[in-house]
């Protein structure tokens, strides 16, 4: 997945992080509205990219970008526990 606001400064990147790493770094940041986890080969060294804000989210075509992505979107229920899908 791509983020559209791929040029925004403020983003927090963790890098050579696993993707539940990258899932509870979002959890645990207010600011985070999502997080976005990249990989090569071994899901367990990866870059994190935590969101601010969640504009739009587009495909990307693996076999030009050669890493797999995925796109965690926190959702906020009332007052049960902070969740991440």
């Amino acid at each position: 997945m791509a983020y559209f606001n791929s040029h925004d400064t403020s983003m927090r990147a963790l890098e050579r992080v696993s993707e539940e790493a990258c899932k509870k770094a979002c959890l645990d940041d207010c600011a985070c509205m999502a997080a976005q986890f990249a990989y090569g080969f071994d899901h367990n060294d990866g870059f994190c990219y935590l969101q601010s804000e969640v504009l739009s989210l587009e495909t990307m075509q693996p076999e030009i970008f050669h890493y797999n992505s995925t796109m965690h979107i926190k959702i906020v229920q009332g007052r049960s526990p902070r969740r991440l899908f």
